[in-house]
C-alpha cells in the first residue's frame, strides 16, 4: 500500500512522466544512431533511406529534442553520403565517409 501511495505522489509531481520521457528520448536517440550506423551496411541502405527521408527520422528527432537546423544538417549529410555512395566517389566503399568511427566498410 505504501508503494502505491509513493507512486501516486510521484505521478502527481510529474516525476514519473519525466522518467518516461527520458526513456523515450534515449530510445529515439538510439534509433537515430543505429540508422546512421546502418548506412555503412549495404544490407540496410534502403531501410535507412526510408527512415531518414520518411516520417521516422522526423518523429524520432522531435522526441529526442533535436533542433530543426540540426535535423536538416544530418539529413544533408545522409543525402550527400548516399549520393556519393551511388556514384562510387572517393573512399566511400572503404567506410571512410567523414571519418567513420569504425573505419571499416561492409
Amino acid at each position: 500500500m505504501i508503494s502505491l501511495a509513493i507512486k501516486n505522489e510521484l505521478s502527481n509531481r510529474g516525476i514519473i512522466k519525466k522518467k518516461r520521457k527520458n526513456y523515450l528520448t534515449k530510445l529515439a536517440e538510439a534509433i537515430i544512431l543505429q540508422s546512421v550506423e546502418d548506412l555503412f551496411d549495404d544490407r540496410h541502405i534502403k531501410d535507412c533511406e526510408s527512415f531518414f527521408f520518411g516520417e521516422g527520422f522526423t518523429t524520432c528527432a522531435e522526441i529526442a529534442g533535436i533542433k530543426t537546423i540540426e535535423q536538416i544538417k544530418l539529413i544533408n549529410i545522409v543525402k550527400k553520403y548516399l549520393d556519393n555512395k551511388s556514384n562510387n566517389i572517393g573512399n566511400f566503399r572503404k567506410g571512410n565517409f567523414f571519418g567513420h568511427p569504425f573505419g571499416r566498410g561492409r
